[in-house]
């Protein structure tokens, strides 16, 4: 990668990349060189009628890799763990997967929302609220359409077995 000898570049810490939620958070470097919040809410398409046809866009992810080099990848971030698709038939066997589908927990934040929901590192999520989770863009569109829900019903597969987990936002 070639840089101006005047770029800055670096990890921004938005608050939820991964839902559209690019407002960096109160520790972000990006506010030393005079960024600002604005709402995420204001800008678009507006009219109701409009509204209603348009199309959400898909949202790359996002990851900051250890030279603080920004590169997209299908893992995500969600409730303090790390996310990633399941892409090979070996996974989908050592999961115990009736398909090459869903989303394992590679990593989970101590004290963040899924630990303290009981998610667990090698759980991988199936469904959410009934709806069929794919791979980290499905998840992405689920979680998003589910933002405003108090309650989500995800569907994992733990140790070969599924079970249904309950969060209470």
């Amino acid at each position: 990668m070639t840089i101006s000898k005047n770029s800055i570049y670096g990890n921004p810490a938005f608050v939820d990349a991964s839902v559209g939620d690019y407002s960096v958070k109160a520790n972000s470097p990006a506010f030393s060189i005079g960024f600002q919040n604005f709402e995420m809410d204001k800008f678009g398409v507006k009219q109701p009628h409009l509204v209603a046809i348009a199309q959400q866009p898909d949202l790359p992810v996002l990851i900051i890799n250890k030279e603080g080099e920004n590169t997209f990848s299908d893992r995500i971030t969600w409730m303090g763990a790390t996310l990633g698709s399941i892409e090979t038939k070996e996974e989908q066997s050592a999961y115990g997967l009736r398909k090459m589908a869903g989303v394992k927990i590679i990593a989970i934040e101590l004290h963040s929302a899924m630990a303290d929901n009981n998610f667990r590192i090698g759980d991988v999520i199936i469904a959410i609220n009934g709806k069929e989770v794919l791979n980290t863009k499905e998840l992405s569109r689920i979680i998003k359409t589910n933002k405003k829900k108090t309650n989500l019903n995800v569907d994992v597969v733990r140790n070969q077995q599924e079970l249904i987990i309950s969060i209470e936002k």
